[in-house]
């Protein structure tokens, strides 16, 4: 019998990121975030299960949180986050609400 795992809700996003395993430093995007984890792009392939951390600066938020990799592909990954305090779930929970809220278009179409 297989057990169910609950997963949070994903949201779709373009977030830089600076994805960091070992000594190497790697710049990506977060496509998709939850509480749980994240979907990387544009970083080198990371072995399944090969651990790190990410840095995410987002406005007035600065955070670096470890990870396990649950998936590779040849140009994203799947990561799940290990918190080591409360702290930073709190953050990331902030960071998510932060990323859900629409923003209004700035760009103006101009009309001639």
């Amino acid at each position: 019998m297989r057990k169910f795992h609950f997963r949070a809700p994903r949201l779709s996003t373009n977030l830089p990121v600076r994805v960091i395993q070992g000594e190497a430093t790697r710049l990506g995007h977060c496509t998709e975030i939850s509480v749980d984890g994240m979907k990387l792009e544009g970083t080198d392939h990371s072995a399944t299960g090969s651990l790190g951390s990410v840095q995410i600066n987002h406005e007035d938020l600065s955070l670096q949180l470890p990870f396990k990799t649950v998936y590779s592909q040849i140009n994203c990954s799947g990561v799940v986050f290990i918190y080591e305090s409360n702290e930073q779930r709190e953050k990331i929970n902030y960071l998510v609400s932060l990323l859900s809220v629409p923003r209004p278009c700035t760009s103006l179409a101009l009309r001639h």
